[in-house]
């Protein structure tokens, strides 16, 4: 009578610890970044493949010659698609982890086609990954004042940081914050380009707030408008903070590292806290060392709600 081997014994093993994860996490994988030609769309059989689509065990996923596709795992680990094919998540998820376990990291990312190295994004050569992605890209102006902030986003914590382009000429900034009847609430100043400020500074709770930042030389005509920060009804907040605590409490053993702050970005994207994503995207980027899939998916969630001047898009639109 044969006797299993162990290896058989681990890799049933390993089978059964990754069926559990997907279980407990609702998922297997999430896109985080999808880019592809508007008539051959990347989808599954539920349908074309968005931001934030997660996704089972059992779906399956194509790809076309145009398309770019990335997904992260629930429990570590990203893989890039830039192949046409079509693939089981199953079968993503088996590689991913012989891959993990060879190189004996967590947090692999495996490629399916070519990709670019060393973190090097050539958009005029790859404009298949940043173009059309959901919308128009709006660009500044050489002579405005570029603050990475959507034009409007709901602010939930107390304590944000907000941030923006150096502007040549500038020593001081100052930034304004009025309410809903255009008086002034709140004046910052600051020689820096970046602001810490606190909701409790002025009365957020009770209604819509606009914050406009100017450079103090260059008063007149030197700014990108108003940004809108719209603070949660209490239901809202109540809602948010139990789906919040679930969510850390589910990637409690990934917490603090570059892939927990992808998933995070993306979490606070689908609740709409658009500030507090960027955030977390770009902690991503920085804890990754700017990992090509991390800086991709910052670089297209800044496209999708035109935050910035968007620099790495200016040979794809000149």
């Amino acid at each position: 009578m044969k006797t299993i081997s162990w290896k058989v014994i681990w890799i049933f093993m390993l089978l059964f610890m990754w069926i559990n994860t997907a279980f407990s996490q609702g998922y297997v994988f999430k896109v985080i970044a999808s880019s592809a030609a508007k008539e051959t769309p990347n989808k599954s059989e539920n349908g074309n493949l968005k931001i934030g689509t997660k996704l089972q065990a059992g779906s399956k996923i194509t790809v076309d010659n145009k398309g770019y596709l990335a997904l992260a795992h629930a429990q570590g680990g990203t893989i890039q698609i830039s192949k046409k094919g079509t693939w089981s998540i199953g079968e993503l998820e088996i590689n991913l982890a012989k891959n993990q376990k060879t190189l004996g990291k967590k947090y692999v990312d495996f490629v399916i086609g070519s990709v670019v190295k060393n973190g090097e994004v050539d958009i005029h050569k790859n404009p298949h990954k940043y173009q059309n992605v959901t919308g128009s890209v709006e660009r500044a102006l050489v002579k405005d004042l570029v603050v990475m902030l959507p034009k409007e986003t709901k602010i939930i914590f107390e304590e944000n940081t907000i941030h923006w382009h150096a502007l040549k000429g500038t020593k001081t900034y100052i930034i304004e914050i009025k309410n809903a009847m255009g008086e002034l609430v709140k004046k910052y100043e600051t020689a820096d380009t970046t602001l810490r400020f606190n909701t409790k500074d002025f009365n957020f709770n009770d209604e819509v707030v606009d914050l406009t930042v100017f450079s103090k030389e260059r008063p007149k005509g030197v700014k990108l408008g108003e940004y809108g920060l719209i603070p949660l009804a209490n239901d809202q907040k109540k809602s948010f903070t139990t789906a919040y605590e679930s969510f850390k409490n589910e990637n409690k053993s990934i917490e603090n590292n570059a892939h927990y702050k992808l998933l995070e970005a993306s979490f606070f994207e689908e609740h709409k806290l658009m500030l507090d994503a960027l955030t977390a995207y770009e902690s991503a980027v920085k804890l990754s060392n700017n990992e090509e899939v991390y800086d991709i998916a910052l670089k297209q969630f800044t496209i999708r709600y035109n935050i910035g001047r968007v620099e790495h898009l200016k040979k794809a639109v000149d």
